[in-house]
């Protein structure tokens, strides 16, 4: 599914804010990258909880790293 249009950096962060895809998508590739793997179903559970976290935090990324860390 695509993001529609936009004409500037501003106009696509607008998109982005307000598509619930983006933050899913920011907590997966973190694990992924913190971990050196793919997620595995087992790990899902982790990710939703990142998720929801992030998203009750404010999108803060740094207390998503810090979540993180913690949840390995």
């Amino acid at each position: 599914e695509g993001i529609g249009s936009f004409s500037s950096a501003r106009d696509l962060g607008a998109i982005l804010q307000d598509d619930p895809r983006v933050s899913k998508c920011v907590v997966k590739n973190l694990l992924r990258s913190s971990l050196g793997h793919l997620d595995t179903p087992d790990e899902q559970p982790i990710l939703d909880d990142l998720d929801a976290s992030f998203a009750d935090g404010g999108y803060k990324l740094q207390d998503l790293l810090v979540d993180t860390r913690k949840a390995f």
